[in-house]
């Protein structure tokens, strides 16, 4: 009798503690929820991180914290921001999918053009890199066999043979070697030189065709100049990232 009452006092207390334990893991696995402002703060610091890493032309750690905020603050400025980190890094077809997803988001938005650029852009350069990588390889080119040097054989020259009537021992005859002529050199008369005077023309300046002609170019040279000066001082926006509001 006494162990059975022992038995069930141990039991009791089990369960006793088991109970007392199911709170503990009910509170440790509910989710934190945080409030609006908690959740912008957070929001904040990660797309902070990312605008630091993306001036240090940290692609990749700007993307990741970006996609960290755009989880817990859907805003459209970070798909872009994401696109403009892709298109840097060369991942071509990662930007336009970001491009598109920030219009969809944003069809109203303010730069609305330039989006519309760099998605006609990257699906010209996709379809080039498509079309070069599925192109039939060309035939290699055969190298060129080397030209083996000719050698030249020179035959050895044969003595001359004796004159006739001569016997040996007998001294040859010597030659006496023919002074060559000089040459007659003839000069030819220097040619006439006929200078052919022109009328001078005593019109004003501003009646001869010249003059409009260098007026033209004049203003020619102008007008290109204020338009590679206007070209030259318009901003470029390729990396420029819109401002967030949390």
């Amino acid at each position: 009798m006494m162990c059975t009452l022992g038995r069930v006092r141990v039991v009791a207390r089990l369960l006793a503690v088991l109970v007392s334990l199911v709170p503990l893991t009910t509170r440790a696995e509910a989710p934190q929820i945080l409030s609006e402002e908690q959740r912008s703060a957070q929001a904040r610091q990660l797309y902070e991180r990312g605008m630091a890493s993306f001036q240090l032309e940290e692609w990749d750690t700007a993307i990741e914290a970006w996609e960290q905020a755009f989880r817990i603050k859907p805003l459209p400025q970070i798909l872009y921001n994401i696109a403009q980190a892709h298109r840097l890094a060369k991942r071509y077809e990662k930007a336009l999918s970001f491009y598109k997803k920030y219009l969809n988001m944003e069809p109203k938005a303010a730069n609305r053009g330039e989006v519309d650029r760099h998605v006609v852009t990257l699906t010209k350069l996709i379809d080039e890199q498509r079309r070069a990588s599925s192109a039939p390889p060309t035939a290699p080119i055969r190298p060129v066999p080397e030209a083996k040097p000719v050698v030249a054989t020179v035959e050895s020259s044969r003595p001359s043979p004796s004159p006739v009537g001569a016997t040996k021992g007998e001294p040859k005859p010597v030659v006496a070697p023919v002074e060559p002529k000089p040459a007659v050199v003839t000069t030819a008369p220097p040619p006439v030189v006929v200078v052919e005077s022109k009328p001078v023309d005593n019109r004003p300046i501003t009646k001869k065709g010249w003059f409009w002609g260098v007026v033209g170019g004049a203003a020619a040279v102008v007008v290109a100049g204020v338009v590679i000066g206007v070209v030259v001082g318009t901003s470029d926006n390729t990396r420029n990232l819109p401002a967030v509001t949390f």
